[in-house]
């Protein structure tokens, strides 16, 4: 009895090839789905930008629309804040204009009190000097006595006067014998002297004053120079000179 091989038993060759062109279908089907996916999750959006896809069972997250009446009444609380910061801006306006008017009522009665100041000070001043004036007449009415009482008269006026004036701040500035200041004194002439300091004040011209610290006016003054030394070419040419004379 012949023997028979054992293993697989072939199919035939059209099955075969029956199987395999079902393979293919399946295959390009498989494709053509998952293209078909791939354009619909890449598929632009209504703003132009790609739309993601969105996962079995889920659904797509969106902001809620307000209403109409929430709208209105977020409108409604824009026009009271509005009203508001309109009222808050009338009321600072009205207070800078108060401030204002305030400031310069202030600068005109500060300016008031200054004149009057002022005028109070120049009127304590004169009223000080009327005494003066007072005697100056007194001496011009009785000129027609002795000239050394009408000196001395006048001598006492001066005194007086001077004596006023000192008590309203003048201070006379000191010259003859000092040093010259450029600051106190102005320099009118100048004269050598050989036994003499350089810049001493040998003269004043006029006297100088400050009032209440301050420079009223300077010293009119005559200066010392030092006599330069001469050198002994120049004094044998000063020397000739005088021999030929």
């Amino acid at each position: 009895m012949p023997s028979r091989r054992r293993g697989r038993s072939r199919r035939p060759s059209c099955v075969s090839t029956l199987s395999s062109e079902k393979r293919k279908i399946n295959r390009k089907a498989g494709k053509g789905v998952r293209m078909e996916e791939r354009d619909k999750e890449a598929k632009p959006g209504p703003n132009g930008e790609a739309q993601e896809a969105v996962g079995e069972g889920k659904e797509a997250v969106t902001e809620p629309v307000p209403s109409l009446p929430e709208l209105e009444a977020e409108i409604q609380l824009l026009k009271e804040a509005l009203a508001q910061a309109e009222a808050r801006a009338e009321e600072y306006q009205r207070q800078l204009l108060r401030l204002r008017a305030d400031f310069e009522t202030f600068r005109r009665r500060l300016q008031q009190e200054r004149e009057e100041i002022l005028a109070r000070a120049a009127e304590n001043l004169i009223k000080n000097l009327l005494p003066i004036l007072d005697d100056f007449e007194r001496a011009l009415a009785a000129r027609g006595d002795r000239l050394e009482d009408f000196l001395q008269g006048v001598e006492l006026i001066y005194q007086r006067l001077f004596s006023t004036l000192q008590q309203e701040g003048l201070e006379p500035i000191a010259a003859e014998g000092n040093k010259f200041d450029p600051f106190y004194h102005e320099a009118f002439a100048f004269e050598e002297k050989e036994d003499c300091e350089d810049g001493i004040i040998l003269e004043e011209f006029r006297r100088g004053y400050l009032f209440r610290g301050k420079l009223l006016r300077p010293s009119l003054v005559k200066v010392a120079k030092a006599k330069a030394v001469e050198t002994e070419a120049e004094e044998e040419e000063k020397d000739g000179e005088n021999s030929g004379n």
